[in-house]
């Protein structure tokens, strides 16, 4: 409901009024910037949240949808929409370095 309540309010920062002199155009396109960037953060968090949600209701929460281990606790306690256990997930952030490089 916190994430819900984050994102009504950044879309409503968003259609303020962007009048007003240079200076409070630049500053309002500014501001308009880290809107939509916490928007996009928030947004991304309560769809995880979500699938969480869904994943305690078919009774696969918990469970690492790469290698089907369970997701160690502290991990969970940590990041409550875990899709992955630590191991899997490293190896994951790995080759999307390998990728990069």
């Amino acid at each position: 409901m916190e994430l819900e309540r984050q994102l009504r309010a950044g879309r409503e920062a968003l259609d303020a009024d962007p009048r007003g002199d240079t200076i409070d155009q630049a500053r309002n396109i500014a501001d308009r910037d880290l809107v939509v960037t916490d928007l996009n953060m928030a947004s991304g968090v309560l769809e995880r949240v979500r699938h969480a949600l869904r994943e305690i209701d078919e009774g696969t929460y918990g469970q690492c949808r790469r290698c089907e281990e369970a997701i160690a606790v502290k991990r969970l306690r940590a990041l409550p929409w875990s899709r992955f256990c630590v191991r899997c997930q490293e190896a994951m952030e790995e080759g999307l370095e390998l990728l990069a490089s």
